[in-house]
């Protein structure tokens, strides 16, 4: 099971299936941006407990320029990793199995530039991470011991979101859903973690709608929507949080926004997606000078398919060229996408990307990563727990 490329530009896609089998085709462009048909490679990692559904969710990135998955089961117990080593990739293994269930994963990289994994488990944060990456294509990565962060004594964590700054430190935040704040700790670039901060409360509820982006000054924003409306967060300083909510226009009267995606442009202006009731996606993005934003305005939806409305498995990614693509999981479990044409200006028409076999159904998110060619690679997981990746060329 390897990546190859089979002429120049062009590379293989990589694919698991739970069939014993191994899967071929030839590789073809996917409209005018250049993605590999879906394929299989290999056998996909078996259930940890029979008539145990496995994997719900999963978190992508890259540690050496090579990508590492981490998922959990239906149940939320088991943990579980896969990773390519130079071009091959590696059985799955267990990093954690927990009694209890734990819903949430989030995953950056530390100081040291090796992934760091927060989970929310018992009404607390913990984390693991990478403390000596696998060498070659039998090596064993090792990981610390699970830790705790704890919580405020006066906060449950409910969404967590882990993001690492620009001076090498690190954040992880929830969402304090009963007081509409986001609670935050830093860790310092040698190791040493904070206290947990609050925000101040947000103009409405908050829930599990929360994403950050780190805009051109490395300052970090927070978006979270609450029903027809998206709120920002600015830094404000070293503390993260000292900034004010601000809300950021409406959407017409009658539509609903779901949870929102912040990516960024070339010229460096933020910009935020979000699906509506209606049905189709939206966007909103900064003007020029940054301290305004555009008015919302719909990216539309696939030729006759609905991007079913509350679904909060899209991705967003910067293309080679800093162009904007967003990929979904439209209502006929295809995956489409649509990009700028040219930086920081227009949008093509949506895309298919398709799915490997006539019986795919996907169910969980996408994940978008950039390889060291800064080339997009695209991971999803179906709902039997395979796992699916496409290339662009």
């Amino acid at each position: 099971m390897c990546i190859t490329q089979t002429r120049p530009t062009r590379l293989t896609a990589i694919v698991f299936t739970t069939a014993a089998i191994i899967w071929a085709s030839t590789l073809n462009a996917r409209g005018d941006s250049g993605w590999t048909t879906w394929q299989s490679l290999g056998r996909m990692f078996t259930n940890p407990v029979p008539g145990e559904d496995p994997f719900r969710l999963s978190t992508a990135i890259f540690i050496n320029s090579n990508p590492i998955i981490v998922t959990i089961d239906r149940t939320g117990k088991w943990m579980t990793v896969r990773e390519e080593r130079q071009g091959f990739w590696g059985p799955w293994y267990f990093i954690n199995y927990l009694r209890n269930p734990f819903s949430y994963i989030s995953m950056t990289t530390n100081a040291a530039t090796q992934p760091i994994l927060f989970y929310r488990f018992n009404d607390e944060v913990w984390f693991v991470e990478v403390i000596h990456p696998g060498a070659g294509a039998h090596g064993e990565t090792q990981w610390t011991p699970n830790q705790s962060l704890g919580r405020p004594r006066d906060a449950s964590p409910n969404l967590i979101y882990a993001m690492r700054l620009s001076d090498r430190r690190l954040a992880i935040c929830f969402t304090d859903s009963v007081r509409s704040t986001i609670r935050c700790r830093i860790r310092q670039a040698e190791g040493t973690w904070g206290e947990w901060t609050a925000s101040t409360p947000a103009p409405g509820p908050i829930g599990l709608s929360l994403t950050g982006q780190l805009d051109s000054s490395h300052r970090m924003h927070f978006f979270a929507t609450s029903a027809d409306t998206l709120y920002e967060l600015p830094e404000g300083g070293r503390s993260t949080l000292g900034g004010a909510w601000r809300t950021i226009g409406r959407i017409p009267s009658g539509l609903r926004l779901a949870a929102p995606m912040a990516g960024i442009s070339e010229d460096g202006r933020l910009e935020i997606f979000a699906r509506g009731s209606d049905n189709t996606m939206w966007h909103v993005y900064q003007q020029p000078s940054g301290s305004t934003w555009s008015s919302w305005e719909s990216l539309g939806r696939p030729p006759g398919v609905a991007l079913p409305f509350g679904f909060a498995g899209d991705a967003v990614a910067q293309n080679v060229d800093r162009r904007l693509e967003v990929f979904v999981v439209a209502g006929d479990s295809e995956v489409w996408h649509i990009y700028q044409t040219r930086p920081n200006c227009c949008w093509s028409a949506w895309e298919n990307l398709g799915h490997p076999r006539s019986d795919f159904r996907l169910t969980t998110e996408l994940r978008i990563v950039k390889r060291r060619s800064l080339k997009l690679e695209l991971f999803a997981l179906d709902q039997q727990g395979t796992l699916w990746t496409t290339y662009q060329q």
